[in-house]
């Protein structure tokens, strides 16, 4: 008798638990990013099988000069994509938080979104370093700060603003010449495994809590290993040490960097955000030589392709030397006339290497 008891208390037990985490909220905001109308928060419960759902408000945003063409969820995208006003949603979530954006398309600019590059260094031949310093000087949400882009056996890395204001970086190597990459290492990952879109390939998303106002000096290593070339990814504060974050492997060996490009991107289509960074010392280590080259020239364009050409310099795009050492580049926020003319040279001073050799 006594153990039925117990029994039944354990069930009894073990169904509160369950009820008070099917009842725990969800939040649901709703972020118009400058468009006129108020939403209020949705505060949610999930039901017995732990689905929460809910109905988009039917009332549309509006904001001057632009068409709302839906709302967007990081985390969501796969399954519903931009979702319209009265459409019902259903997912799996007992507790946290979701952020609806409204998306945006320009009634001038249909088609393009903030966007500008600078190529950082040209290598003479193949490099396993290259490192440039970085500072954030303004920031927007779901904005790319890519500082390293580099070409070969392609990769990128640099710092992001997540849409909910996250801070965090980034390190993607691309399928390439019939190779997929491995992830070797990621312990601080908030995101990883394949990625789509511009190609295909493995990505790391780390969780990062860099500042703005701040230098960083960030690092990518192409580091033979056996039969195969790991990508690591190395972040050194102004203030403090050098910190492995992540690392890919692509399997070859001595596969390296050949040019190297950073550009700054508003990821969110149609938004218009402005934000700005400031680069320096950029530079490289040939793999044969050992010898640093250091960049003293970054050539300003405005598309991947490096075409030069001017019809895609809008968004109020501006790149300028901030000092004798530093570039400053800075999207979106204003008007969409073309405020520089591209290819644009800016030439500026570079420092002494620190840490030549390989970080271990």
């Amino acid at each position: 008798m006594m153990m039925k008891k117990t029994l039944l208390l354990i069930a009894f037990l073990g169904l509160c638990l369950w009820t008070a985490a099917a009842r725990a909220e969800v939040t649901v905001r709703f972020d118009t990013q400058g468009g006129s109308g108020s939403y209020i928060n949705l505060k949610l419960t999930a039901d017995e099988n732990r689905t929460v759902r809910f109905k988009i408000p039917s009332k549309r945003p509006v904001r001057p000069g632009y068409q709302f063409i839906g709302w967007y969820c990081r985390g969501l995208e796969m399954e519903y994509g931009l979702c319209q006003p009265g459409q019902t949603i259903a997912f799996s979530m007992t507790e946290g938080e979701l952020t609806y954006t409204a998306q945006w398309e320009n009634n001038r600019h249909p088609d393009s979104c903030p966007y500008l590059m600078a190529w950082t260094c040209d290598y003479p031949a193949t490099a396993d370093i290259i490192q440039v310093d970085f500072k954030c000087i303004e920031e927007a949400t779901s904005t790319y700060y890519c500082v390293h882009c580099w070409y070969d056996m392609t990769g990128y890395t640099g710092f992001q603003i997540l849409d909910n204001g996250t801070h965090a970086v980034i390190l993607s190597v691309w399928d390439q010449e019939g190779m997929e990459p491995k992830i070797e290492y990621a312990p601080y990952a908030r995101d990883k495994g394949d990625f789509g879109g511009e190609g295909t390939g493995k990505h790391i998303i780390s969780n990062y809590p860099w500042q703005s106002q701040k230098w960083y000096t960030m690092r990518v290593q192409a580091k033979t290993v056996g039969s195969k070339t790991v990508y690591e990814q190395w972040i050194r504060p102004e203030d403090g040490a050098w910190q492995k974050i992540s690392a890919i492997s692509l399997p070859r060996p001595r596969c390296g960097m050949n040019s190297d490009v950073a550009f700054l991107e508003d990821f969110y289509p149609f938004s218009n955000r402005r934000s700005a960074m400031q680069l320096r010392n950029a530079s490289a280590r040939m793999a044969a030589t050992r010898r640093w080259v250091k960049n003293q020239r970054y050539t300003i364009s405005n598309c991947n392709d490096n075409s030069m050409t001017q019809d895609n310099v809008n968004y109020d795009c501006k790149a300028e030397a901030a000092s004798a050492d530093a570039l400053y580049m800075q999207i979106g926020g204003g008007g969409y006339e073309a405020v520089i003319t591209v290819p644009k040279d800016i030439r500026l001073r570079q420092c002494e290497i620190t840490d030549p050799e390989m970080l271990e």
